[in-house]
């Protein structure tokens, strides 16, 4: 399994979410999970986990910094 860590601000995170989940829907790629986890300053981490490296891949390329 292979996960990808995304940091979004939390004002971002609804848009986000629907990016990525429209993303998701039309790639050949499939997420296993999602784990989020927020800092004081207001930054979500969102933890994706893949069963394949190029899902991984092609989703950090997408979403990543």
């Amino acid at each position: 399994m292979r996960s990808v860590d995304i940091a979004v601000n939390q004002s971002d995170l609804v848009d986000t979410l629907s990016l990525m989940r429209a993303w998701l829907d039309h790639s050949a790629f499939s997420a296993r999970g999602f784990r989020s986890t927020r800092d004081a300053a207001g930054i979500v981490t969102l933890h994706a986990e893949f069963d394949d490296e190029f899902g991984a891949a092609a989703f950090n390329q997408r979403f990543g910094a």
